[in-house]
């Protein structure tokens, strides 16, 4: 008989004895299987095999059958009796359990597999939106850096077309003419300036002449070092840029004075730096382990902020940002952000990081909510304090104080 072939062949619930044993769920004991009603001749014909006399009893887990178990022909003359059916019950008992306790094993390990496999999928999809994340940082970077250089832009070319206009002033050509005049008339110069009548005036008008080219003179000196300054600023802009692009790595080793620095020079044109007073209060001389990129945003979003927030006075008073930063504790840094601007509004105060919140005409409520989510992300917190309107306001930035070796 092929056992293979026997493993192949199922049989429905209700046909033979071993379908009508599971459906009654009570087990039978034939000793000639050819006086019974039940007895399916299918298995005897595909097998050869002659069958004539079966004990079946069910396999039964929480009063559902799983199976059957059939002992086939007794080796003795015997037919089989109460004694074998009793150890087939106790066998189908201990078979339920065991055939459960595989089917729970596998189906557990299968669920163990999934979870696996789900733990794999969050963990991409987690270093996936870190990615996302990162990169929206350093897009918000390069942002603040484009604005920063087309308003460079904007003021080298008002020194450009301040310089043309003093490059094609007249009085320059009239400088010119009187240098043709004279070297026209050199030969005899002394005669043509104490004798002639044109060449009386000369010095006369070279006299009024050279404070005006003087003053011209100054005018381009003084744009063209501004222009020299405009370029100084956007080198410091790209190479801040440059250094931003470079991190690879979501954390790397960072001096927080440094990065006040830089965001300073992604926020603010060469000629804002004399019109708004910077203090800086930096407290803190070791290096620590944070994702720079994240830190920059938040920094540059909060610089921004106030130094919008001062441009936006119209009175005369004398406008201030003070930058601070210092170790608190063993495990965080303070950083704050603080001006002598507009203030903020107590119920103002409570909406400052909601997406989409904004009091500005063309704002877009984005860059307080991501400063917010940011810090969160570096394990710390933003907050924001205002005594009011006209007041100022103060943002403080908790992060994770994570030394470097």
């Amino acid at each position: 008989m092929d056992i293979n072939q026997v493993k192949k062949v199922r049989i429905p619930f209700g046909e033979g004895i071993v379908g009508t044993v599971a459906i009654s769920k009570e087990p039978l004991l034939i000793t000639d299987v050819k006086e019974s009603e039940y007895f399916s001749p299918k298995m005897d014909q595909l097998t050869g095999f002659v069958t004539k006399s079966i004990i079946a009893v069910p396999i039964i887990y929480q009063n559902e059958p799983i199976g059957v178990i059939e002992l086939i022909n007794k080796d003795e003359s015997d037919s089989f009796g109460q004694q074998e059916l009793d150890i087939l019950r106790t066998i189908a008992d201990f078979s339920a359990i065991a055939i459960m306790n595989s089917h729970n094993y596998q189906q557990l390990c299968s669920e163990i597999e999934k979870r696996k496999q789900i733990e794999k999928e969050m963990v991409a999809q987690h270093e996936t939106m870190l990615d996302i994340s990162r990169r929206a940082g350093m897009a918000d970077v390069a942002t603040s850096m484009l604005h920063n250089v087309g308003n460079i832009l904007n003021s080298a070319n008002v020194s450009v077309d301040i310089m043309n206009d003093n490059i094609n002033n007249k009085n320059l050509d009239r400088l010119l003419n009187i240098q043709t005049i004279i070297e026209t008339h050199s030969n005899d110069i002394n005669s043509y300036l104490t004798d002639d009548e044109k060449g009386k005036l000369i010095p006369k008008y070279l006299a009024s002449l050279i404070p005006r080219v003087i003053e011209i003179h100054d005018i381009i000196k003084k744009e063209n070092g501004n222009l020299m300054r405009f370029l100084q600023h956007i080198r410091q802009i790209i190479a801040v840029e440059n250094e931003v692009a470079g991190t690879t790595e979501m954390k790397r080793k960072v001096f927080i004075p440094d990065l006040f620095d830089n965001a300073i020079v992604l926020c603010f044109p060469s000629n804002e730096k004399n019109t708004i007073e910077i203090v800086k209060n930096y407290n803190i001389e070791s290096l620590i382990n944070t994702d720079k990129v994240k830190l920059l945003q938040i920094l540059i979003n909060l610089i921004k902020n106030s130094r919008e927030s001062l441009l936006s006075l119209e009175d005369n008073r004398h406008k201030k940002i003070t930058l601070s930063c210092t170790v608190i504790d063993a495990e965080h840094v303070e950083l704050t952000v603080m001006d002598n601007g507009r203030g903020i509004a107590p119920e103002v105060l409570k909406k400052m990081f909601t997406f989409g919140f904004t009091t500005k005409v063309n704002g877009h409520g984005y860059g307080m909510h991501n400063s917010y989510l940011a810090a969160k992300a570096l394990g710390g917190s933003l907050s924001v304090s205002s005594d009011g309107v006209g007041c100022g306001a103060k943002f403080t930035l908790t992060i994770m104080n994570q030394p470097v070796d």
